[in-house]
């Protein structure tokens, strides 16, 4: 069985720029993999909340159809695979550092508001250890960029940043799957 691939960040960002979308590829990812955690599951709601309802209609762009797609069926399997195989879809790291940056708040960004789309409402449901990550990841989406003179300071803060917010979605994914969370 072959394993499918999501899009990588620049072919998503050209999928996107094809159907003049208005948000990046790090902020799609980032506000699926939110909807998808908080229990999401309509792809017709993510698509008409995120304005890629367009992507609904036989004759849309097939190359943006498949890519958006793809990445809609391989966030959902990293989400549930046992393997931790989730990341942040962000620019290769030969990408300008700030660039690289910038796509990460974006990303977190995008995971708190799909938090929202896919339903979630209220962060009592969450472990303690849930909540903060929560805010944390709040935080990092409202974080200026600035750099430091040492650019391999800013690389291995990116690097922590990045993992940061890869684990914390798995941990909130946990969260709001255990029976608490679906009872509150």
């Amino acid at each position: 069985m072959e394993i499918e691939t999501a899009p990588d960040f620049a072919q998503l960002t050209s999928a996107l720029k094809s159907l003049n979308a208005g948000l990046g590829a790090a902020d799609l990812h980032g506000s699926l993999c939110g909807f998808l955690c908080a229990g999401g599951s309509s792809v017709q709601h993510f698509l008409e909340a995120v304005s890629l309802q367009e992507l609904l209609h036989a004759e849309a762009d097939a190359d943006a159809r498949s890519a958006v797609a793809r990445l809609i069926r391989k966030s959902g399997a990293d989400l549930d695979s046992d393997q931790f195989t989730l990341a942040p879809l962000l620019p290769d790291d030969e990408r300008p550092l700030l660039e690289r940056t910038e796509a990460l708040l974006q990303w977190c960004q995008g995971f708190v508001g799909g938090l929202g789309l896919g339903g979630f409402a209220d962060e009592k449901v969450l472990s303690e250890d849930g909540r903060e990550v929560l805010r944390d990841l709040l935080e990092i989406a409202r974080t200026q960029v600035s750099h430091d003179a040492d650019e391999e300071v800013d690389e291995i803060a990116l690097a922590e940043l990045t993992e940061f917010a890869r684990v914390g979605a798995m941990l909130l994914r946990e969260d709001l799957r255990s029976p608490t969370a679906r009872t509150a």
